[in-house]
């Protein structure tokens, strides 16, 4: 299993920046499930996640640290299905986990331009998607900036 230190060097590698938040909140669950956390995140949904949370370097540090991890990105259906195994690795398929270097940093340059294509990057002009997390936060619950009281009610 890869740690998180290899996790940032292959977003170092690959994206120019190590996106330490990103793979701490890829692996967060972690902490509650152990071994078997990969199902909550590892998949094109928490992708989709990771791009709202982060934004489209977010999106791009997901594919790759799913990608090591997995070998291939799981649907989220795949997980339900029983297609992967405990650690989301394709069952039809030979993976051990460990990956030749070169053929890592080709797959996952391969997976990210694929991905780009589908999703490529825009300059949102909605004036709601300029607005910080915290702004957006605020907003949907009413709270006073610094009025963290109500935020868990």
């Amino acid at each position: 299993m890869p740690s998180f230190e290899e996790h940032c060097r292959d977003c170092e590698r690959l994206l120019g920046d190590r996106c330490e938040a990103v793979n701490r909140w890829i692996d967060a669950m972690f902490k509650r499930f152990g071994q078997d956390h990969r199902f909550v995140r590892h998949h094109w949904r928490g992708i989709d996640q990771a791009a709202a949370l982060f934004g489209q370097l977010g999106r791009k540090a997901a594919i790759v640290h799913i990608l090591k991890d997995c070998g291939f990105v799981p649907k989220d259906r795949d997980w339900k299905e029983g297609r992967v195994d405990r650690y989301g690795m394709d069952q039809s398929k030979v993976f051990n986990g460990y990956w030749d270097p070169a053929t890592f940093e080709r797959t996952a340059r391969q997976l990210l331009d694929e991905d780009e294509r589908l999703h490529p990057p825009h300059i949102d002009t909605n004036p709601l998607a300029l607005q910080t997390n915290e702004e957006k936060v605020q907003k949907e619950t009413h709270e006073q900036p610094g009025d963290r009281s109500r935020r868990f009610d």
